[in-house]
């Protein structure tokens, strides 16, 4: 890491890396996982210092609010996986590869992608969307890390302080000042299958 990473990387970085390899670490010593969460674990710490090195790159983002980061489930080139990072200030996201630091350029692909709200944390569900909430309002957000097409926010009647994914692809998120929403795009409020997780009308709880 060049000079000066190291202190981006504390002033942008959206989670502290020392205390989630604890807490990954704990939870793997308990069902006896800890080679496979040892490895995650140190995936992720280098998916965010790769992130915030790969942004020195780019003075535009440089300058912005980080906060939201997610790491997709890579491709070829990038086979432990892609980081994603939230500009809270413009609204977008940029793709870093996950082996170079350098940004994500393949065909089809839009490169930052812009939102339509300020993304204060953000998953990656099974088929490659990108989600976020956002501290500064009510909604939930999709975007295909494909392509980088955006859908458009989805109201959830609170404010997104804690955020994250289930098995079945819904997101959870945990309100500012108390009170959770979920939010499954793939399911109408009827429980019928949705074509295009994007297009909102996702069931709301």
């Amino acid at each position: 890491m060049r000079a000066g990473e190291d202190e981006v990387a504390r002033r942008h970085v959206p989670s502290r890396p020392a205390a989630e390899e604890d807490r990954v670490r704990e939870h793997g010593e308990r069902h006896g996982q800890r080679d496979h969460l040892r490895a995650v674990t140190r995936g992720v710490v280098h998916g965010v210092r790769l992130a915030a090195a790969a942004l020195l790159r780019y003075p535009a983002a440089v300058k912005q609010f980080t906060r939201a980061l997610a790491i997709d489930a890579g491709d070829a080139q990038n086979p432990y996986g892609n980081v994603w990072v939230g500009m809270y200030t413009h609204r977008e996201f940029y793709g870093v590869q996950g082996g170079s630091g350098q940004l994500i350029q393949r065909q089809g692909l839009t490169n930052p992608v812009t939102v339509g709200h300020s993304p204060y944390g953000a998953v990656v569900d099974s088929n490659g969307y990108v989600w976020s909430g956002t501290l500064s309002g009510c909604t939930v957000v999709g975007f295909d890390s494909a392509t980088g097409r955006a859908g458009q926010p989805v109201g959830l009647g609170c404010r997104s302080y804690g955020f994250t994914l289930d098995g079945e692809n819904r997101m959870w998120v945990g309100g500012l000042s108390g009170g959770a929403a979920r939010y499954n795009p793939y399911r109408d409020q009827n429980g019928n299958p949705i074509q295009d997780p994007l297009a909102g009308g996702g069931e709301v709880r």
